[in-house]
């Protein structure tokens, strides 16, 4: 699964490079719709090919059963949790360009940011899937910290080098 998910990231170092290219080539609309028909490319072959194993079983629960589960107090503290989880994680890809032309980045400079952000967070991403798969996934997500952490020094690194040349902002990535 972790290398699954490191794939995300690969996507994340590639979008942004080929986006600025296309922007800056044909313009925004057309760059999205290039975007969609690159996207349906590449997803039209599982969309044909990918079918169910087993055919798909009834449904055991009943709308009471539902609504109860939805009322769960618990239920809702998780929603709301992971919405703050969620935000926080990617409100980051969203502001980083911004950031980094508040600190007087080229615009170019700037964009990269987002995709050197990817960059660490790949190997971020494969030391989770190989920490889960050794120490158990709920193991390695509740119980050690020091666990937890594997993917901050990554993504610190990925981000300092390149904001280095402004001070400002390597203290900021440096020291949170």
């Amino acid at each position: 699964m972790g290398l699954i998910i490191a794939g995300s990231s690969l996507g994340g170092i590639c979008w942004p490079f080929i986006l600025q290219g296309l922007f800056s080539s044909v313009g925004f609309p057309w760059g999205m719709r290039i975007t969609g028909f690159i996207c349906l490319t590449f997803l039209l072959p599982s969309i044909i090919l990918v079918v169910p194993r087993l055919p798909p079983k009834q449904s055991q629960v009943s709308k009471k059963d539902l609504s109860d589960a939805l009322k769960d107090p618990r239920y809702s503290l998780l929603v709301v949790a992971m919405f703050f989880v969620f935000w926080g994680m990617f409100l980051p890809f969203y502001y980083l360009p911004l950031y980094g032309l508040s600190h007087h980045m080229t615009v170019d400079m700037a964009n990269n940011l987002v995709a050197t952000l990817n960059a660490g967070s790949f190997v971020g991403r494969l030391a989770s899937g190989l920490l889960a798969d050794k120490f158990g996934r709920y193991v390695y997500l509740q119980s050690d910290p020091r666990l937890r952490l594997a993917n901050r020094p990554s993504m610190k690194a990925s981000i300092w080098p390149s904001s280095a040349p402004y001070p400002p902002a390597s203290y900021c990535s440096a020291c949170s």
